[in-house]
């Protein structure tokens, strides 16, 4: 587990992480954030984390079922 983590990218760029209020007892994602936009559903590509920017994650004590779960979620890459 860890509260915030950057990678360092190619030309210059990093790709930051951070995860509020993590802790034993908060191990699952509620919501997150791509660079200040809702990231729903779940997922970006390499191309978006290739770019640099950060992930902002909030955790909670309970699996969020609905983040993610609809058909829209879904993705053909």
């Amino acid at each position: 587990m860890f509260n915030k983590a950057t990678i360092r990218l190619p030309r210059g760029k990093q790709f930051t992480i951070i995860a509020c209020h993590c802790s034993t007892k908060n191990q699952y994602i509620q919501r997150a954030w791509l660079n200040g936009e809702v990231l729903h559903p779940p997922f970006s590509t390499h191309q978006q984390l290739m770019e640099g920017g950060t992930l902002l994650l909030e955790m909670g004590p309970l699996p969020e079922k609905r983040w993610g779960a609809s058909i829209h979620a879904l993705c053909c890459w």
